[in-house]
C-alpha cells in the first residue's frame, strides 16, 4: 500500500486492479463486516422468488460518513441477473434489518445493490481460451504453453546442458 497524502492510498483490489482508496481503517472494517453479514443473510435465503440462483457478494463500498453502502453482487446464471437485481433492490430494507440484528453497530448503512458482471466476463474469456486450445490440438499445432522447436529458450537449455554456460551462442563457430 502506497500513501499519497491526506489518507489517500493506492491498493490492489480483489480483482487485481490498482484502485485509489480514500478509506479509513474504520470504514474498511465496517465494509468487511457488512460484506460477511449480507452474504450470510443471502445464504439463508429470502422469501422473494426473484432472488434465486447463486448470488455472491463481491464487495461492499461504504461512504466515509457510514450512511450509505454499495453492495456489488455476482449472479449466476447470467439470465437471472436483472430479476435478482430487482429482488435485491426491493428487499434492501429487509436485508438491512437482518444485518442490523447480526452486527453491533449504532446504525447500519442504507444498502444499494449493483450487479457486477466481472465473473461472467472472466468465464467468457476462459471459455474462449479453452476453445482456441481445443482447435489448436485438433489441428496438430502445439499448445500455447509449449515453446516452438526453434525458440531461443530451447537453445539456452541446450547450451546449459553441454556445460558451456553461454546458451549455445557459439554454435556456429564449432
Amino acid at each position: 500500500m502506497a500513501s499519497w497524502g491526506w489518507g489517500t492510498e493506492f491498493r490492489r483490489g480483489q480483482s487485481g486492479t490498482t484502485i485509489l482508496m480514500n478509506m479509513s481503517h474504520r470504514v474498511e472494517k465496517v465494509a468487511s463486516t457488512l460484506r460477511y453479514a449480507i452474504q450470510q443473510v443471502l445464504a439463508r435465503g429470502l422469501h422473494d422468488p426473484r432472488v434465486s440462483g447463486l448470488v455472491t457478494v463481491l464487495s461492499v463500498e461504504v461512504t466515509q460518513d457510514l450512511r450509505n453502502a454499495t453492495v456489488r453482487v455476482s449472479v449466476l446464471p447470467a439470465e437471472k441477473q436483472q430479476m435478482v437485481y430487482y429482488g435485491l433492490r426491493d428487499a434492501a430494507r429487509h436485508i438491512r434489518h437482518e444485518v442490523s440484528e447480526m452486527v453491533d453497530m449504532r446504525s447500519v448503512p442504507q444498502l444499494a445493490f449493483k450487479v457486477d458482471s466481472t465473473l461472467k466476463k472472466e468465464a467468457q474469456t476462459l471459455a474462449a481460451i479453452a476453445k482456441i486450445a481445443e482447435e489448436r490440438a485438433a489441428s496438430g499445432l502445439p499448445a500455447a504453453t509449449e515453446a516452438p522447436a526453434g525458440d531461443r529458450e530451447g537453445a539456452d537449455a541446450e547450451g546449459a546442458e553441454e556445460g558451456r554456460g553461454d546458451g549455445g551462442a557459439d554454435r556456429g563457430r564449432e
